[in-house]
């Protein structure tokens, strides 16, 4: 079925990481074809680019198989969520009961797709210690904790929790600044010294701008409210 779609030109996504073999015996469940087991292989690597939940792979898997080859919403809720991220799930938050659905979808936005599309453009090297001290050092000096929600490059603080500055990678020279809570400090950026910059205010109805500042021997103080996100773009 899926080569047959894939003729047609269509990438297929699924909910689960498939780890299919002949051995396991076929338990239905909510329509899936097989059981799904950690020590069958991923016999649809390849053929599948992205899956809702790939929690199921394991530490080699992670680190042997690129997300440009097979990625998705993968750990909500699962061990290598706090340093691993994914997609985030957009179904969960916009409903009609939830009055406060654009400030909670940029909340995890901000906290969970951004960092997960950083991540996604470094090579994952290992993932290190366990349990509270789970680690994956990525390319480039990066290194994303488990504890605390920090995510690391060379010694320089990217992301403290859920406050961050990170590159935002669907535009050039942009960083994507986010707060739950509200923070003010100032952060050092990567390989920029002195430079130009517009801060815009991202909202539900568009960015707005704020104002012109300047990054001086590469660091910026930046001051956010309570849920405030800002995109900064260097000039």
């Amino acid at each position: 079925m899926i080569a047959y779609v894939r003729e047609k030109g269509i990438d297929i996504t699924s909910e689960f990481t498939y780890k299919e073999t002949e051995d396991l015996k076929n338990r239905p469940i909510f329509g899936l074809p097989r059981e799904h087991h950690k020590s069958a292989p991923m016999d649809t690597l390849g053929i599948i680019p992205a899956s809702w939940w790939c929690y199921r792979m394991t530490r080699k898997e992670l680190i042997e198989t690129p997300p440009q080859l097979y990625s998705g919403g993968i750990f909500r809720n699962k061990r290598y969520r706090n340093y691993l991220y994914g997609n985030m799930h957009g179904e969960d938050v916009v409903n009609m009961k939830n009055k406060n659905w654009t400030s909670d979808f940029l909340r995890d936005f901000a906290t969970v797709q951004v960092p997960y599309h950083f991540l996604c453009r470094h090579k994952r090297l290992a993932i290190k210690g366990y349990g509270i001290n789970e680690r994956c050092e990525f390319s480039d000096g990066i290194i994303s904790y488990n504890k605390g929600g920090k995510i690391i490059q060379n010694g320089n603080i990217m992301k403290d929790g859920d406050n961050l500055l990170l590159p935002f990678v669907h535009r050039d020279n942009c960083y994507f600044a986010y707060s739950k809570n509200g923070d003010d400090r100032v952060w050092k950026l990567q390989n920029t010294a002195n430079a130009k910059a517009k801060l815009y205010r991202i909202t539900e109805k568009g960015n707005e701008w704020i104002k012109d500042t300047e990054i001086k021997n590469g660091r910026i103080k930046l001051k956010l409210n309570k849920g405030e996100a800002i995109l900064l773009c260097i000039e």
